[in-house]
């Protein structure tokens, strides 16, 4: 990772939670930030230093006040916010839904249905696969 720093950005508490907790497990030297809604993460990108960027987001497809595939578009054409790694995560991850969002620029969706431990090991490659 060009840095230690994660954000999540869902609606859900206990989803944020449960992946800010997969995340510490796999390296607790990454620093997890999240926010609830389009608002808050309008406000954490228009805000954030270019230094201080994610090198991954994590943005829930259903997250409310925001189009995630207008997020992924608009961000697809900032040079220090393409750099990103992207994954959206869904409890509705059809497969239109997920080639549109591999389409502007997310490295992969997850499903939000998966196991706990399914989720861990997709997070853990992602993870492993941005430090390399």
């Amino acid at each position: 990772m060009t840095n230690s720093i994660v954000l999540i950005a869902d609606a859900n508490y206990e989803d944020r939670q449960l992946m800010k907790e997969m995340i510490c497990q796999h390296n607790r030297r990454i620093k997890v930030n999240t926010v609830s809604d389009g608002r808050e993460l309008n406000d954490y990108l228009s805000t954030c230093k270019p230094n201080r960027l994610p090198s991954l987001m994590i943005l829930q497809y259903e997250l409310p006040g925001a189009d995630v595939l207008q997020v992924l578009e608009r961000i697809r054409f900032i040079e220090a916010y393409s750099r990103m790694s992207k994954v959206v995560w869904s409890a509705l991850a059809s497969g239109d839904i997920v080639d549109r969002c591999m389409r502007w620029g997310a490295k992969c969706c997850l499903s939000k249905l998966l196991r706990p431990s399914a989720m861990r090991q997709e997070i853990s490659g992602i993870l492993s696969a941005i430090a390399a």
